[in-house]
């Protein structure tokens, strides 16, 4: 196995996540190309960032799809540069060389950008819908011989990924659950030349040897171009479902290190694209992890806003679970973050400003007991900086299996959004017995103590207060609410 940090520094991984096709002649780019986020996830629970640029028209020469790796970029671009999916590139800035897309005299090249639009000029809005009914198409990827293929065959990947056969516990039934039937991954059903889709399922066959250490990136490349060709479906593959699922062969590596785990783009309109290292495609908290960031959902940290993208293992996005060996769990879902940015409980937000002293006593409940307008998340509002998401985590039903902080009140931070944009989030601390307090030092310029009053298994009754500045006039808030709301969501 290879060190990790040796193979973060070798060329072509922080650019290699999605990969190219062909390796074009060196010449510049005729047209704009669009810039793609990706997500790689290593089972030593690191995560890398990076770009890719689709090229467009002319510049595809042969190939009806070219996803390039962008190199020699200015430093940060990528992370801080990007909207996913709708900045372009303008022509003749970059050069085509060696398989990857070059900017040159990146130091002192100014970057032009537009904003791409899809056919019919409608523009991408980055943001993905987290309700209603989502189809997904699962490639099961074929090499070159009966020794290099997929451990489990198509039939197994569409129960464990749509339960189409006796799988009561998968990536389908799991979202369905944690958004109380209103997330539906579907099956997609595109016609095929090969007429082999099935329950969403179908296998495309390459010619290359996963076994002498592929690279990922060309193995996913080569799958895409197959799989629009006229051999299968002769059309652009974003075209055929709202997200598509790679499943790769053993022994396919990321710059040369077999230890990935999955790669998945950011939220765009047309790039909801995740590939996934053998049977880690069964696996549902890696799934709906990537599938999470293809939504726009970000890492959740175990403590502070930076630092490894994992470690709160309360829920999905916070662990890869790589390790494990049940298909059937964990049953778990997100944090108060990403819930409250998936909107599923809208109605039970409770939006706190903390530019205003606040005193507010009410009962929070579990996610699993949604039921009668209860108070699920509350949200204390301190954009630009960061907001903090309060929530009673309850380990009981599809959160039984919440691997950390189970049946106690817990407190993430966001770095500033509208709460329902795109940000990682952090675990600032959990309330456990009675008179646990959370103290924020300096939040709309208030401090703030959060304290827990108590606290039964089933819900968990909270004080939230914010001292007023001495300079200012002695006097409590009048904002007041009411333990629990009395209206039923809508």
């Amino acid at each position: 196995m290879m060190n990790l940090s040796t193979t973060l520094t070798q060329v072509g991984l922080l650019a290699s996540a999605l990969g190219p096709t062909r390796v074009l002649a060196q010449t510049f780019v005729s047209e704009p190309c669009r810039v793609i986020q990706v997500n790689t996830v290593f089972a030593q629970m690191a995560e890398v960032t990076s770009c890719l640029c689709e090229l467009q028209g002319t510049d595809l020469g042969a190939d009806n799809y070219n996803l390039m790796k962008l190199e020699d970029m200015p430093e940060n671009w990528c992370e801080t540069q990007v909207e996913s999916g709708s900045t372009m590139i303008q022509a003749n800035q970059l050069m085509i060389e060696s398989g990857a897309l070059k900017l040159e005299n990146a130091a002192s090249t100014t970057i032009a950008t537009s904003t791409y639009q899809a056919p019919g000029g409608r523009k991408l809005s980055g943001r993905r819908l987290t309700t209603g009914s989502r189809s997904v198409l699962v490639i099961r990827a074929e090499g070159s011989d009966s020794l290099n293929q997929v451990t489990s065959t198509a039939a197994v990947l569409a129960d464990k990924i749509f339960g189409t056969g006796s799988d009561t516990f998968n990536f389908k039934s799991q979202y369905l659950a944690c958004s109380y039937n209103q997330l539906n991954f579907s099956p997609a059903t595109p016609t095929s030349a090969t007429g082999s889709v099935v329950d969403g399922v179908i296998e495309i066959s390459t010619t290359l040897y996963p076994a002498f250490n592929t690279e990922r990136s060309d193995f996913v490349s080569e799958i895409i171009n197959q799989a629009q060709s006229v051999v299968y479906f002769g059309a652009n593959i974003y075209t055929l479902a709202d997200h598509i699922m790679i499943c790769l062969p053993d022994g396919t590596t990321e710059a040369g290190n077999e230890d990935w785990i999955a790669s998945s783009a950011t939220p765009s309109t047309l790039d909801s694209l995740s590939s996934y290292n053998d049977n880690y495609c069964i696996f549902p908290a890696i799934t709906m992890s990537n599938v999470g960031k293809n939504l726009g959902l970000a890492a959740s940290l175990g403590a502070g806003i930076v630092g490894p993208p994992f470690g709160d293992e309360s829920g999905l996005m916070g662990y890869d679970y790589s390790g494990e060996t049940d298909d059937d769990g964990p049953e778990m879902c997100f944090n108060a973050a990403k819930t409250y940015q998936l909107e599923w409980f809208s109605t039970n937000h409770v939006d706190l400003d903390a530019s205003s002293p606040i005193f507010w006593n009410g009962i929070l409940h579990g996610f699993v007991d949604q039921a009668g307008g209860r108070n699920l998340i509350i949200r204390i509002i301190d954009t630009p900086r960061n907001d903090y998401y309060i929530h009673y985590n309850k380990q009981a039903g599809f959160n039984s299996g919440t691997a950390a902080d189970g049946d106690k009140v817990m407190i993430v931070a966001k770095t500033g959004t509208d709460g329902t944009g795109t940000g990682p989030s952090a675990v600032r601390a959990t309330l456990v017995d009675p008179d646990d307090s959370f103290v924020i030092a300096d939040v709309g310029g208030f401090e703030m103590v959060i304290t827990l009053i108590t606290r039964d298994g089933t819900s968990a009754s909270l004080n939230i207060l914010s001292t007023v500045p001495s300079s200012s006039p002695s006097q409590m808030p009048s904002f007041v609410p009411s333990r629990d709301p009395s209206s039923s969501p809508s």
